[in-house]
């Protein structure tokens, strides 16, 4: 009922981009991913650059069938807005088994872009050196540095209860 509420306004304001928009988004949760990829489309050529619509198209275009072209947007989002963290996340989702190297780097785009994960990472390395569980804490802590090598909590605990810190 709500698309049908939509279509009109559609009609009435072509160059309405944010009704081009809803109407995507809930034509995708009906189901309807061709006509949600093509209203999304429409939206994205009236207001470009939106990272949050282009997450929705990509997803548009990812469930009909379209995986370059959701890459390809979601390539864009990542690198014009770097602390965008959906989009990072879904790249390296439709990454994940053509090119893991790929895929493994959106992902740690998508952690250091929202730092707070890596935050509560180094709380869960400190609550299992609290534990006793020193190896394992100290391998959260090697995870984080991973994907942001100049976190300073990690690299502060690392130093503290590595394995260096026991010779």
């Amino acid at each position: 009922m709500a698309t049908a509420l939509l279509v009109p306004v559609t009609e009435q304001r072509p160059d309405w981009a944010e009704a081009w928009d809803a109407l995507g988004a809930l034509r995708f949760m009906i189901g309807d991913t061709e006509g949600a990829r093509r209203d999304l489309s429409e939206a994205n050529r009236l207001s470009p650059g939106l990272p949050d619509l282009q997450v929705r198209l990509a997803m548009a275009c990812n469930a009909t069938g379209r995986p370059s072209e959701a890459v390809a947007l979601l390539s864009q989002v990542s690198q014009e807005q770097p602390g965008h963290v959906a989009s990072h996340r879904m790249l390296g989702d439709l990454l994940l088994e053509s090119e893991p190297a790929s895929a493994a780097a959106s992902y740690a785009a998508c952690l250091k872009a929202n730092a707070t994960v890596a935050d509560d990472l180094v709380r869960l390395g400190v609550a299992l050196v609290q534990q006793g569980r020193i190896p394992q804490g100290v391998a959260v802590f090697e995870a984080i540095l991973a994907f942001d090598p100049t976190h300073e909590a990690a690299t502060k605990a690392r130093h503290r209860f590595g394995p260096q810190a026991h010779e």
